[in-house]
């Protein structure tokens, strides 16, 4: 596998290979080196007694252009474009039904109370994709953000006070805190070394990076790179983390 320049990632019991090729490369000579990579991958579960699931095995093509096409992985509905229209929509889907079945029972409780199984039963939910749908437009995370305002409308709780009072922040900050958590992560070395390497500390590194600043007690997030990016507020990560850039 190795041999032949695919990369392997390991989870549990799921197996992911890759390679990177370039854009201008046909469709059929990639489709040859991933049933050339899944055969070797084959010799070796049968040596070593290991079977694979044919149901669970696919050949995909990340790309911008070309056929979109969608395959679920660790649960996660992915898109070959990573636009991941079709992750928000169904999580979206799926959580407003959620949703229903729990305003149901808003007779029988407190404020507080529903506060609690919406964070118990409905909030995992809405971010168990939080890595996967992270880069996604504004446009598609509407469908996962929505869930919340429509919880906080039917409870008549503003943002503000759910996040005072309940200590529930909008859905978006807590995306945001939750990747600087993973940067955080690799920095104290307490994250999986195939993430950590995604995310190199080295300062000479000239790309794109990401500066967290305290000033007086305000955390706030600046993104330094060539191209226009606009500041989020953040919480304390500590570290300069360079990103990799990603062609397209």
């Amino acid at each position: 596998m190795q041999a032949a320049g695919y990369s392997a990632g390991l989870f549990a019991d799921d197996l992911n290979c890759f390679c990177g090729h370039h854009r201008r490369t046909p469709e059929a000579a990639i489709i040859r080196g991933l049933k050339h990579c899944q055969a070797e991958v084959h010799c070796w579960g049968a040596a070593n007694r290991v079977v694979f699931a044919p149901s669970k095995e696919g050949l995909h093509i990340l790309r911008r252009r070309g056929t979109c096409t969608s395959f679920k992985l660790l649960g996660v509905l992915f898109d070959s474009t990573l636009l991941m229209h079709d992750a928000c929509k169904t999580i979206g889907t799926d959580a407003a039904w959620r949703l229903r079945t729990l305003l149901r029972c808003l007779v029988y409780h407190s404020v507080a109370s529903m506060f609690r199984l919406y964070k118990t039963y409905l909030l995992p939910f809405c971010e168990y994709a939080t890595p996967a749908i992270y880069h996604a437009s504004c446009s598609a995370l509407r469908h996962v953000d929505h869930i919340q305002e429509k919880f906080l409308e039917e409870m008549q709780v503003g943002a503000r006070e759910a996040l005072l009072v309940h200590n529930l922040a909008p859905l978006a900050a807590r995306r945001d805190i939750a990747m600087l958590g993973v940067l955080q992560k690799c920095r104290l070395g307490l994250q999986l070394p195939c993430i950590s390497q995604l995310f190199p500390t080295t300062s000479s590194v000239e790309r794109k990076f990401l500066v967290i600043n305290l000033d007086r007690g305000t955390a706030y997030a600046r993104i330094a790179s060539r191209a226009q990016h606009v500041a989020r507020p953040c919480c304390e990560c500590g570290q300069r983390v360079a990103f990799p850039r990603v062609a397209a």
